[in-house]
């Protein structure tokens, strides 16, 4: 079965220790509570397998980074058009 791709986006509270204590996603930025913890969520996976891998990019200097951490995987211009409107 053939993987398929999707996106949304988190804002995650954290504690003075920087433990994440809460998590809210959306798939429109402008629907969440912003934070200074934002970040664009690929989940990949299948209706037989469910989510079978997830990646993080985190906005900093209210940018998002070209590919998500770690990966080649590139960050959609979308969503860089949708961060530079909120």
């Amino acid at each position: 079965m053939k993987n398929k791709r999707f996106y949304e986006w988190s804002a995650e509270e954290v504690d003075d220790h920087g433990d994440v204590i809460n998590v809210c996603f959306e798939d429109r930025l402008a629907d969440l509570s912003l934070s200074d913890d934002l970040c664009l969520v690929l989940r990949i996976g299948n209706d037989a397998d469910g989510e079978i891998h997830r990646e993080y990019a985190y906005v900093r200097d209210g940018r998002l980074p070209e590919m998500f951490e770690g990966t080649d995987i590139v960050i959609p211009s979308r969503f860089h058009d949708e961060l530079k409107r909120v």
